[in-house]
């Protein structure tokens, strides 16, 4: 009887984790020098098991350091929380990122 609910959200998510990968959104992509090696779902298993955080929402405050010093100095980026698979729950996160992409922001 407490294998039915643990099904049901085992085929949620891998529902939804199938309509991302067939309908890709526009995406924001953390720091990544290189491919995975591996299927496409070997590497997304892979990514979601490294992943502090995973989830989908919009930007709604960037907050920048002034004046400019680095490219490699830190903004803070306010997203609101649409849905959440991975890492802190809430209706708001906060990503500290590097200013530039060159840095890997």
């Amino acid at each position: 009887m407490g294998r039915r609910p643990l099904a049901a959200l085992t085929s949620v998510a891998l529902a939804v984790l199938g309509v991302v990968f067939l309908f890709p959104p526009d995406c924001a992509y953390a720091c990544s020098c290189g491919g995975g090696m591996g299927s496409q779902k070997e590497v997304a298993e892979a990514a979601l098991s490294d992943s502090d955080a995973v989830f989908s929402g919009e930007v709604v405050d960037i907050d920048r350091p002034s004046p400019f010093k680095s490219s490699a100095a830190l903004e803070t980026d306010t997203f609101r929380v649409s849905e959440s698979w991975k890492g802190p729950e809430g209706a708001t996160l906060k990503v500290r990122t590097a200013l530039m992409g060159v840095s890997c922001g």
